[in-house]
């Protein structure tokens, strides 16, 4: 497992030093953020790296240790809090216990009690995230497994050996498999193409290749709940899942739902799976035919790359395959025009041009598929709010164009003409939402800096956007965090009422955001190196 990050705070500098040097944080699986002297400041900090577990001192200035303990148990509740104090405390640590801390140290400060301590609170984390996985449940789930003849019955269904439709009905519905009376079929074969296995969570008694066919069987089947009926097995080209498709219904869909499953394998369960997608079938009886298409697409994974779904019509589309079915291309080209640069757009044009270009196909089904991918991308640039002008008119003229156009080059350069002007109005639009939104943000924080309780949620819950989003585009845009910013505003504001009134300290630190004056001249000074009351002075 990963270090665990953990936050020092105490406003005597010479414990955090004696601490932060003695404490062998590395071999106990700890990485050290930072120490500094107040809850204030630790808040800040833990905004911006979110530590696993604070260690926190009680009596300290602005923001003591139990009012920190507080306020992360309501802001972040997965933060473990670790207290420690002097002898007359005692009592007062312990009503601690409610705000989530759950280890308190006397002072002074014993390193080998500390460092026991630190290690049993890692030993909690770590058992916590082991829960949280359901460890027990896929134990369950593993010591229980499928019925062998249940098994056997789908490997022969998928295998072809099965001839009567009446008998695989009857056999589906005795063994509750909900697949006996589907509109179309359709197979995906799963197969792990990372063959590491972590040993460090092995859970004794338990083959880890074992747990991992059953982490992978949970979590697909959590996926497709509510969507597609299916069933899973286990065949000799890795994992297979059947799964009925509702009437008309094609097999991109389930491509596009099998492309998130693989991503999500490998960012929540650390495995790494390519998905083999066959095409669907009206029949029971074509099953097979599913399956073995399923196993060729897997076989171009060292062409299209691992850790994905891979449909057989992207890759074995068919020699009579209409041009109106190159959505793969497509697809790649407007996500090129949206999110990728100039030359990711012109190479899409090239090899949609030339895959065109390429069929032996009559020369007016090319031009109709020319048609249809310039008005879908009218109809991409309409969503993505960029007005190319009158809709049908433009199309018109387009239609005009494309049949006066006699070579494959000149069809690029002009297909080119048209995504690239998309991607510049694209971005533009784009810069433009990003600047009103961060002008509405500042407009916002000017109106009420005043306040001691302005916060990012506040600001977020005014401009309908997500703290996690609007902390990104501010600091890439402004050059400074949303903390950094609303300092240097108040501080400036002070300096102003500095300059032109006669105001005291704590009246000034009250009218620029700040409750407590002890804490704006802290800030104040560790700002400009003097204290207000002295800075008209020097």
């Amino acid at each position: 497992m990963n270090f665990l990050k953990i936050l020092l705070v105490d406003d005597e500098e010479q414990v955090r030093k004696i601490i932060a040097k003695k404490i062998m944080w590395e071999k106990l699986g700890y990485e050290l953020i930072g120490n500094v002297s107040n809850g204030r400041e630790a808040l800040e900090l833990i905004e911006v790296n979110e530590p696993d577990v604070v260690l926190t001192d009680i009596r300290m200035p602005f923001m003591d240790g139990l009012e920190l303990a507080s306020r992360l148990k309501e802001e972040y509740p997965d933060i473990k809090v670790i207290i420690f104090s002097g002898f007359d405390e005692f009592e007062y640590a312990k009503q601690a216990l409610k705000y989530n801390v759950i280890e308190y140290i006397l002072k002074p400060v014993n390193i080998e009690e500390m460092t026991e301590i630190l290690r049993k609170v890692r030993q909690s984390i770590v058992d916590d995230i082991l829960k949280k996985r359901n460890i027990e449940k896929l134990r369950e789930a593993y010591m229980k497994g499928l019925p062998v003849i249940k098994e056997r019955f789908l490997t022969d269904l998928i295998h072809g050996k099965l001839k009567s439709r009446a008998e695989i009905q009857q056999k589906m519905s005795l063994y509750q498999i909900p697949l006996a009376f589907q509109e179309g079929y359709l197979v995906a074969t799963l197969m792990l193409t990372d063959k590491k296995i972590d040993r460090t969570n092995a859970i004794e008694g338990i083959d880890q290749e074992e747990m991992q066919y059953f982490s992978v069987k949970q979590y697909l089947e959590e996926m497709l709940q509510n969507q597609y009926d299916n069933i899973f097995l286990r065949t000799t080209s890795g994992w297979s899942v059947i799964l009925g498709i509702r009437k008309g219904e094609r097999g991109r869909k389930v491509v596009m739902l099998l492309n998130n499953f693989c991503r999500s394998c490998k960012k929540l369960l650390d495995i790494e799976i390519t998905a083999g997608v066959g095409s669907v079938v009206n029949d029971i009886m074509e099953i097979e035919a599913s399956y073995q298409e399923s196993k060729e697409a897997l076989g171009y994974y060292r062409i299209m790359g691992k850790g994905k779904a891979i449909y057989i019509q992207d890759v074995e589309p068919g020699q009579n395959e209409s041009l109106l079915s190159e959505e793969k291309l497509e697809d790649q080209l407007m996500v090129s025009i949206k999110f990728g640069s100039e030359e990711k757009v012109c190479q899409c044009i090239d090899e949609i041009v030339d895959r065109a270009e390429g069929k032996k196909i009559h020369d007016n089904q090319v031009m109709i598929y020319y048609i249809s991918l310039v008005i879908n991308l009218m109809k991409f640039a309409e969503k993505c709010d960029v007005h190319t002008g009158d809709g049908e008119e433009i199309s018109r003229d387009y239609i005009e164009q494309i049949f006066q156009i006699k070579s494959a080059d000149r069809m690029k350069e002009w297909m080119k003409e048209i995504c690239l002007n998309i991607q510049k109005e694209i971005g533009r639009e784009r810069e433009d939402a990003t600047l009103k939104l961060i002008n509405q943000a500042k407009a916002f924080i000017e109106m009420h800096y005043q306040e001691p309780s302005l916060s990012v949620e506040m600001i977020c819950q005014e401009l309908h956007i997500s703290p996690a989003y609007f902390s990104t585009i501010f600091k890439k845009e402004v050059g400074e965090s949303y903390v950094s910013y609303l300092t240097d505003l108040r501080l400036k504001k002070a300096l102003e009422l500095l300059k032109d009134t006669t105001d005291k300290t704590y009246v000034i630190a009250e009218k620029v955001g700040y409750s407590e004056p002890n804490y704006f001249s802290y800030v104040f000074k560790k700002k400009f190196g003097v204290a207000p009351s002295k800075y008209y002075k020097r």
